[in-house]
């Protein structure tokens, strides 16, 4: 069994910023981050060794417990030899490190290791010599059997770096970290908010999704997301509720179509991608440094599978009594959506994308509607995609040559 032990006594270094553990950044805290790098490891067993037991110990516990793991709480090192066989694995995480790169959680992954980096990067960062080349990267795996070790040591031991000196003296190996993890803020050690303040902007940018400036609506979404990111999640907002304000205006967009909005409608439903790609944006920010659940990225999908039939429906609802038929009333609906699939995967040049932006073709149709040419644009903007099928199609040579 594997055994997470996580350090949470250490002072912020500034009056009033309370433990280094509870420093949030970007919308979670230290020690909730320690938490979800510990349960992706494969933990059954959170111990946080603490000198209270507060409302954010409380927090941590309902997710661990909610994880299928047990928590506990000690305030003395020795006590964790009640809760780690000499079968068990224990894994510790030191006060204040922020555990985002997937390097570290990979070496963590192997087994026993003890997580290093060079002294002349990490010396600087805050990070503790072991030896003449290397400090520790406050990582490290370790056999329990050592941990009975504690018993040998006095009463008010700091079991940290207690720890840290059995494990060297047991010889578990060193594995290193990459400087690089380091220099973009995957790794951390923070000792103050004003740390993790300077750390957050860049880091989000670095690791919230990107779009091609060719595919505007998206870029413009991605922007913003990578622009503010860090504080919608400081200050609650998740990617759920931007992607939930997208389906609700969604059903706007065909609420206004059904009582003869239809510009409105296009208008509503072209914010509602521009929500939606934020929204996509944010959570792979959010997530960066943990594993990624496919649940987000399964309704995104649905998302924009809904939003393609809303164009259809939008359209049919415009032109509503101009055909005799059914059939006759979404043919034109269902090819220029077809078209809108089919005609940026013909090419791999930059510009095509731009023939499959939703939120350029819900502000294009929104015109059409609102200077009442929309049959007549849809029909241009089918002939532009079909002429650019066959441009993008003999260029990357992909139709039969006769």
């Amino acid at each position: 069994m594997r055994v997470a032990l996580l350090s949470m006594l250490d002072s912020a270094g500034e009056p009033g910023e309370g433990h280094k553990a509870f420093i949030p950044f970007a919308g979670k805290t230290v020690a909730r981050r320690q938490i979800e790098l510990a349960l992706a490891l494969g933990c059954e067993r959170v111990v946080c060794l603490a000198d209270n037991l507060g409302p954010g110990l409380i927090a941590l516990q309902h997710e661990v417990e909610s994880a299928g793991a047990k928590f506990h709480v000690i305030s003395v090192p020795r006590a964790l030899c009640g809760l780690v066989y000499a079968t068990d694995e224990l894994i510790m995480l030191a006060d204040g490190v922020l555990p985002l790169a997937d390097e570290a959680r990979d070496i963590l992954a192997k087994g026993n290791a003890i997580v290093v980096v060079s002294a002349e990067t990490g010396i600087p960062a805050g990070f503790e010599r072991i030896d003449l080349n290397h400090a520790w990267a406050g990582a490290l795996v370790m056999p329990g059997k050592l941990v009975e070790r504690l018993n040998e040591l006095p009463q008010d031991c700091d079991g940290v770096s207690s720890l840290l000196r059995i494990a060297l003296q047991g010889r578990v190996p060193e594995r290193v970290l990459p400087d690089a993890v380091l220099a973009e803020g995957r790794w951390a050690m923070l000792s103050t908010v004003g740390d993790a303040t300077s750390l957050e902007p860049a880091w989000f940018r670095r690791h919230a999704a990107s779009a091609d400036p060719f595919t505007p609506g998206r870029w413009l979404a991605f922007g913003l997301a990578a622009r503010f990111g860090v504080g919608w999640l400081n200050r609650g907002i998740r990617p759920a509720y931007l992607l939930t304000c997208a389906v609700l205006l969604l059903c706007l967009a065909l609420a206004g179509g059904w009582m003869g909005m239809i510009a409105g409608g296009f208008a509503a439903l072209g914010f509602s991608w521009f929500l939606a790609d934020a929204s996509q944006s944010l959570d792979h920010g959010e997530r960066a440094g943990r594993e990624r659940k496919p649940f987000f990225a399964k309704v995104i999908q649905a998302f924009a599978l809904a939003a393609d039939l809303a164009v259809i429906a939008l359209l049919a609802m415009a032109m509503d009594g101009m055909f005799a038929s059914l059939f006759a009333l979404l043919f034109i609906p269902l090819t220029l959506m077809g078209l809108v699939w089919l005609v940026p995967y013909l090419s791999r040049k930059r510009w095509a994308g731009l023939l499959g932006d939703r939120v350029v073709l819900a502000l294009i149709l929104a015109l059409g509607a609102t200077m009442d040419i929309l049959p007549e644009l849809t029909q241009c903007l089918i002939l532009i995609l079909v002429g650019c099928a066959i441009i993008l199609s003999r260029a990357e040579r992909r139709l039969t040559q006769i």
